[in-house]
């Protein structure tokens, strides 16, 4: 029998492509570099000027949410989803700030978070599915 999801929906069965892990994990660096540059390495100093790290973080999750909306429909993600996916960047920024803050600003360890956060998301378990 296959695993369930809450909502009484089958999982795929886990296919994995070895000799897809290195593509997607170097698609995603670069993608995260010019993120996280923007967001971490620009806009969040300047929102840290003015308020905590948690509100900042917040405020830039958010921003971050409405930059994803735009490419998401383009990709045929219907409202529902996109709705969860800018939830769950809410908490995700908040780690991801929280890293930034607790490893001397580091860039890179956000960098990292975030490229391997989208290796898992679109791999597992079957491409993202």
């Amino acid at each position: 029998m296959a695993p369930r999801f809450f909502a009484g929906a089958a999982l795929p069965a886990l296919e994995i492509s070895i000799a897809a892990i290195v593509p997607f994990c170097l698609m995603f660096l670069v993608g995260a570099v010019g993120e996280e540059l923007g967001w971490q390495g620009y806009v969040f100093p300047i929102l840290r000027e003015r308020w905590s790290a948690l509100t900042a973080s917040l405020i830039l999750g958010t921003l971050w949410s409405v930059w994803h909306i735009v490419p998401l429909v383009q990709a045929g993600r219907d409202g529902e989803w996109i709705l969860w996916q800018c939830l769950m960047m809410l908490p995700l920024r908040v780690i991801t700030v929280w890293l930034f803050v607790n490893a001397g600003q580091s860039v890179f360890v956000t960098v990292l978070f975030h490229a391997m956060g989208n290796v898992a998301q679109f791999l597992f378990p079957v491409y993202g599915s």
